[in-house]
């Protein structure tokens, strides 16, 4: 029988709701006495009497685990509740073949995340199921399987009954967890997004392609992601002199109206003119001022000026870039990147210079739609919520391209590099360094290959994506070995147009360096511990006439952290493993890390006394962040007001040249040290001019 009526399915609905919280107060977690067992079972089998009546099904059409094609529920997002537990559900049996959900305890106003379910990898959901197994996490590296089961009481409507067989963030184990869901919205998530844009530049644009507007909202939209304005769009004031790191951060973490201090479904996006750093397209923030609990990825900044007169057009180029670095944020990485290995990829991920190898940007953009991969989707709305959320998991620590496919094949073979040896030097001091001492190396890039080659310099740079630092800690026995083991990832990540950026030209037998700051990145700090550890450099290079990345690696470098040598080091240590401390020392100063400014200058003037001359490596640091932030203006936002502190070139080289002089030199490595003396040698021609 089709129960036809409104008004009396709408009651049996209410009716089955009742039931429902009722079961899941019954079955709340606890131990049940014989009595309220049967009590339960008397209630499951009325909710589903219930729902054959709304559907129509008879007796024994339920099969567990069957497929209804008489009756399937809505595709979206759902959210489903009992008296104690409130959950996201995910219905997406269409386009992934997906079901997941959040699950959190307390109401919507005032909730915490427990777990994230899905059903399980590699076996699909059907239209019209309504029982599959699931696998589920937590926070706290907890993982559980078990299954899910939908009644459905209407197209928009159903009981949820969740059975797990271990525990996740206190969730019940072995006892049915039984909520009433209703549908939301067709979107499986929805975030928020903060525009801020410098003065003189244009909004977001959209571009006309195949019968519709093209939009960073629909790009996302089409992949089942909904984006929203959230905050204030207020203009940022224009630069002559472009942006640096230090002052995107200190951007990043002023000017947002949503805060910063949780995890939470908000971006944030910087719409600049230029970096002072010529290629530069985007970065992603990988960390914020107020991260001292560790929040990661809240937002990206992308740079106009550079994609004006792109080939492939404004429009079309600033909504990919947009999509792209908004895509960093949600934790999604380049398909063109080793572990990833897609070089064949249309995806918003992709870079069109790396597209097939490169070569081939006119066949990449009349191939691109504007869309994501199949993986990348699967991960934007069924991946674990700490994996995605802004504040969450740091970037790249999830291979979601793997999940459930068993890994791709490299569409790029990888071949060991021949004519270029990398290599790893360290500060003229050796490779011993005191405790809480800032770790700077050099990495360089030989040429052997018997020609003269062209390099780009963003190569040796950790935060484009082509430099991989493996940190190994040495000596410490742990059951899994490879928590000793880290790939450094920087709190800033930058995305280039390698045709834009200028290449050096190295010949035969010459090098090519740079410094890596690796004293703290989105992890925290990388030699919080006194020990041995073993450094290694990996650099990937495509070479197009072959079609193969090549692979070069340095030989380890061990350096060893000294245990505290005194009670005053051991204090300052306190300090020193801030958080906002180490994004100071990563960004080479900043005029909104006050309270860490302060307390590095007390380090300073307790460990360097009244002496001109800096023998403490510590100190040497210090003053090295001081200088480079001297030697910039620096735009803040406070109060509802930008303000502009102009350089002090004066104040700057005066640090700079404390640096040149006794024992200062033997704490950097060779790279710094050449970029200490040529900042100093700049202001000073600035200074005669």
């Amino acid at each position: 029988m089709t129960i036809g009526d409104t008004a009396l399915t709408n009651s049996l609905n209410e009716l089955a709701e009742f039931f429902g919280q009722e079961l899941a107060a019954l079955e709340g977690g606890r131990p049940i006495t014989s009595e309220e067992q049967k009590r339960a079972g008397i209630l499951r089998q009325t909710l589903g009497s219930i729902a054959r009546l709304v559907t129509g099904a008879g007796e024994g059409d339920e099969t567990p685990g069957a497929a209804d094609d008489t009756f399937a529920m809505r595709e979206g997002r759902y959210i489903a509740a009992n008296a104690q537990f409130q959950a996201e559900l995910r219905l997406d049996t269409g386009q992934t073949e997906i079901v997941s959900m959040d699950l959190y305890i307390g109401s919507t106003s005032s909730r915490s995340y427990l777990a994230s379910l899905r059903s399980s990898p590699g076996v699909a959901v059907g239209r019209g199921q309504r029982r599959f197994s699931v696998a589920g996490e937590d926070d706290e590296g907890g993982q559980a399987t078990g299954t899910v089961e939908l009644i459905p009481l209407s197209e928009t409507q159903a009981t949820v009954k969740v059975t797990l067989d271990r525990g996740l963030s206190g969730l019940p184990v072995s006892v049915p967890l039984i909520m009433t869901a209703a549908w939301q919205s067709p979107f499986f998530r929805t975030i928020g997004l903060e525009v801020d844009t410098e003065e003189g530049l244009p909004a977001l644009p959209s571009f006309p392609f195949e019968e519709r507007a093209v939009t960073l909202e629909s790009c996302y939209g089409e992949a089942g992601i909904e984006i929203v304005p959230v905050g204030r769009r207020d203009a940022i004031p224009k630069t002559t002199q472009g942006w640096d790191d230090s002052q995107l951060h200190g951007l990043m973490s002023r000017f947002a109206n949503e805060s910063l201090d949780q995890k939470a479904w908000v971006l944030h996006l910087l719409i600049l003119s230029r970096s002072q750093t010529r290629g530069l397209l985007g970065v992603m923030f990988d960390s914020g001022e107020r991260d001292e609990n560790g929040f990661p990825r809240q937002g990206a900044a992308v740079f106009a000026e550079p994609i004006r007169n792109h080939p492939a057009g404004f429009e079309r180029k600033m909504i990919q870039t947009t999509t792209h670095e908004l895509g960093h944020a949600l934790n999604l990485a380049h398909r063109f990147e080793r572990v990833v290995s897609r070089a064949d990829s249309t995806s918003c991920m992709n870079y069109d210079w790396r597209y097939l190898g490169g070569g081939r940007e006119d066949q990449f953009w009349r191939n691109f739609r504007f869309a994501f991969d199949p993986d990348e989707i699967r991960f934007l709305r069924h991946g674990p919520r700490s994996s995605l959320i802004p504040g969450g998991a740091e970037f790249h620590t999830v291979n979601y391209w793997s999940d459930g496919t068993g890994g791709y094949s490299p569409y790029v073979p990888e071949v060991a590099l021949k004519g270029l040896e990398l290599s790893l030097r360290p500060p003229e001091a050796g490779t011993l360094f005191n405790f809480a001492q800032p770790v700077l190396l050099t990495v360089e890039l030989k040429n052997t290959s018997g020609r003269a080659v062209s390099i780009p310099p963003q190569f040796l740079d950790p935060k484009s994506g082509f430099l991989e630092i493996l940190v190994r800690r040495l000596g410490v026995p742990t059951p899994n070995a490879s928590r000793n083991q880290l790939t450094f990832s920087p709190i800033i990540n930058r995305c280039w147009d390698m045709k834009d950026a200028a290449a050096d030209t190295v010949p035969d037998g010459g090098s090519l360096t740079n410094n890596v700051n690796l004293t703290f990145g989105s992890a925290g700090f990388t030699f919080a511990e006194p020990g041995s550890y073993e450094v290694t450099a990996v650099l990937t290079l495509f070479d197009r006439t072959r079609q193969v990345d090549q692979i070069v690696r340095s030989e380890p470098l061990r350096i060893r952290v000294a245990h505290p040598q005194s009670l005053d080091e051991e204090r300052d240590a306190i300090d020193l493993f801030r958080r906002d401390v180490g994004f100071y020392l990563a960004l080479g100063g900043s005029d909104v890390l006050t309270r860490a400014a302060e307390t590095l200058e007390t380090v300073r003037d307790r460990r360097q006394g009244r002496g001109r001359e800096i023998t403490d490596p510590l100190v040497a640091h210090i003053v090295r962040c001081k200088a480079i932030n001297s030697s910039r203006d620096f735009v803040t936002y406070s109060e509802g007001k930008f303000h502009t502190r102009n350089a002090d070139k004066e104040e700057s080289a005066k640090l700079f040249s404390s640096l040149e002089a006794g024992a200062a030199k033997q704490f950097f490595d060779p790279a710094t040290r050449r970029g200490n003396s040529r900042t100093l040698e700049r202001l000073a021609e600035r200074k005669a001019n």
